[in-house]
């Protein structure tokens, strides 16, 4: 019984075209969810790896601005303020890009506007060992410095801006915005530590242009500042509070004020060494509240990644698990209708007068069932054919008197047999 023969009649080409539907549906529903797992694995793989970046990205941030604050007081005081702390300075900041540096070396491809960004700060960073000579010598005002170091940092936080665009985890960048509010708050604040710094070094009355630019980073600060309240968490925004109203905050503060109305006059009666060291206590209580902010991220994308994770082995395990019932089921099929195939044949046999051939019982299932009826149909009509070759036996013989048992027969064949019986009488 060939499949060809009835085309699309066939019970056979049917459910081996409704099976390979089925199947085809699962497993294209069951690769497809692979697919968004991994992709969504992947993204979070490479926010995982832009959250580490930003982390040694920030450091160095932070060490550039402590030493735009000490070059600025260096130059701002002839070279006789903040020389030693410039040096250990110089080196702390050196060790971080070294840091950063390793660490990009390292570390998988990063998305290509992040390396255009980092290409920029990096020619940036590589003017950084010609002005600290000129600092060093004194050949560079404090505006230039200041303004050298405030570019490079600038173009850092641009990095670091890029970074969090990039980030495409949806439960990400939100607090990877945030939290770039937040460290060009600090940069705020670290420019405002190198200018006042300057000015309390020369203790002479502002020109107007630092005058301007003293107000512009103290408005750029408060700016950021709000917009980082708008979007923290209250666990962030009570950390920022808890620095600003500390004792160093407060004296930063009350500084800053004095600055701002001596600025015309000079004599500021600030060492720049005590606003130096109060300033930095500040930025550095912003730093750990940057540490904080970029912990819980980091750690936040830790916990999305192994949700990815387990969500991708759930997905690998059910595209397993289809493609066994797949194999399973196809296998089921194949024997359903072997079965049924060969059945046909044993009717087909019967149904041509090859009694002689027996008939098995192959399954303990409904197809045995069916070989069980054909191979008792196959019986009894032999049966019938035994008696009847019996009867003509015996007339043959002579002896008409012979009689087929018609007991050893049931239901219509036994009817048969009795009337054979009758018409010999």
């Amino acid at each position: 019984m060939e499949a060809g023969k009835y085309g699309w009649r066939s019970i056979r080409l049917r459910l081996f075209a409704l099976f390979a539907l089925v199947i085809a549906c699962v497993l294209y529903y069951a690769i497809a969810d692979l697919a968004r797992q991994w992709q969504a694995r992947s993204t979070l793989s490479a926010s995982v790896r832009l959250s580490e970046f930003s982390v040694h990205l920030s450091g160095l941030i932070h060490e550039l601005q402590k030493e735009r604050g000490l070059s600025t007081g260096f130059v701002g005081s002839g070279g006789s303020n903040f020389r030693v702390e410039l040096d250990a300075q110089r080196s702390e900041s050196d060790r971080h890009r070294a840091a950063l540096q390793s660490w990009v070396a390292e570390s998988a491809a990063l998305p290509p506007a992040v390396v255009a960004a980092l290409d920029t700060a990096g020619r940036s960073l590589a003017a950084l060992a010609g002005k600290r000579s000129e600092v060093g010598s004194l050949s560079l005002s404090s505006g230039a410095a200041f303004g050298y170091y405030s570019d490079t940092i600038g173009d850092l936080l641009a990095v670091l801006e890029r970074s969090a665009a990039a980030a495409e985890a949806a439960e990400l960048v939100r607090d990877m915005t945030t939290y770039l509010m937040f460290v060009s708050a600090k940069e705020q604040a670290g420019r405002e530590r190198a200018a006042l710094n300057g000015l309390f070094a020369a203790n002479q009355r502002a020109s107007l242009e630092l005058h301007r630019r003293v107000i512009a980073i103290i408005t750029a600060q408060d700016v950021h500042l709000d917009g980082f309240r708008a979007r923290a968490p209250e666990q962030w925004a009570d950390a920022l509070d808890g620095v600003l109203r500390s004792a160093v905050g407060v004296e930063a503060e009350r500084l800053r004020q004095q600055a701002l109305e001596r600025m015309e006059f000079g004599y500021f009666a600030v060492e720049p060494a005590h606003w130096f060291e109060t300033i930095t206590s500040k930025i550095n209580g912003m730093k750990e509240v940057e540490d904080l902010i970029a912990g819980d991220i980091t750690r936040q994308t830790a916990a999305l990644l192994k949700a990815a994770n387990w969500q991708l082995a759930l997905a690998v395990a059910l595209c397993v698990l289809a493609a066994a019932l797949a194999l399973v089921f196809g296998l089921l099929v194949s024997t359903v209708l072997t079965g049924l195939h060969r059945v046909a044949l044993a009717a087909q046999g019967v149904a041509a007068g090859r009694l002689a051939d027996e008939i098995p019982v192959h399954d303990d299932n409904e197809l045995g069932e069916i070989e069980q009826a054909l191979a008792a149909v196959r019986n009894n009509v032999q049966a019938m054919i035994d008696d009847a070759g019996m009867l003509s036996q015996a007339a043959i013989d002579g002896r008409l008197a012979t009689r087929a048992d018609a007991g050893r027969h049931q239901g219509d064949f036994r009817r048969i047999v009795e009337g054979v019986n009758g018409t010999l009488d």
